[in-house]
């Protein structure tokens, strides 16, 4: 499963969300809606990559893909900045734990966004290399439309649509899920 995650923020109100696809090129979820809790990007880059584990069973192996190098990092390491939506992080180490013990293979990888801009589709000022970049292994670009890596950036800006889709919605939020943190 190639899951792809990212979230949208504007005053006061920010959403999540996600597309999966399979290894063909089938779409496996398209959803988003708004972020519970606090109500800020980081929050719902993080709860989406959560939302990601959550719809895929946890022994198919994964792939998530995440524009928000900062919360590539926060995957990568015990950074201090967990505690930034530590409870998010937390749902999340537990899924990866328990995806581990199943088996199933968790990966996360940085994607460029906003490829249409030229600057950031030749640029390589981020510490970070792109996943189509590290597909294609030309490091000094990432793909344009026509190649074969290209629908890592497709995904991630289906992502985008998706999270950018919760502008309007109102937020769903449970009880149940102000109980999880967040708040």
């Amino acid at each position: 499963v190639h899951c792809f995650g990212d979230g949208a923020t504007w005053p006061g109100i920010s959403g999540w969300g996600i597309y999966a696809r399979d290894e063909q090129g089938n779409t496996l979820s398209n959803t988003a809606d708004r972020t519970p809790g606090k109500q800020q990007n980081d929050a719902s880059e993080a709860f989406a990559i959560l939302q990601g584990l959550i719809n895929t069973n946890p022994m198919d192996p994964i792939k998530l893909y995440c524009d928000n190098q900062g919360c590539v990092q926060v995957w990568n390491t015990q950074s201090k900045y967990r505690r930034n939506f530590e409870a998010i992080w937390a749902r999340i180490d537990s899924l990866r734990r328990h995806r581990e013990l199943m088996g199933a293979e968790t990966e996360m990888i940085w994607v460029q966004s906003h490829i249409q801009d030229e600057k950031k589709r030749t640029g390589n000022r981020s510490m970070l290399t792109c996943a189509c970049r590290l597909q294609t292994g030309n490091i000094e670009e990432c793909t344009i439309e026509g190649d074969k890596y290209h629908w890592i950036h497709e995904g991630n800006d289906s992502a985008d649509e998706a999270a950018k889709s919760t502008q309007d919605m109102e937020i769903t939020q449970s009880s149940g899920e102000i109980a999880r943190g967040e708040s």
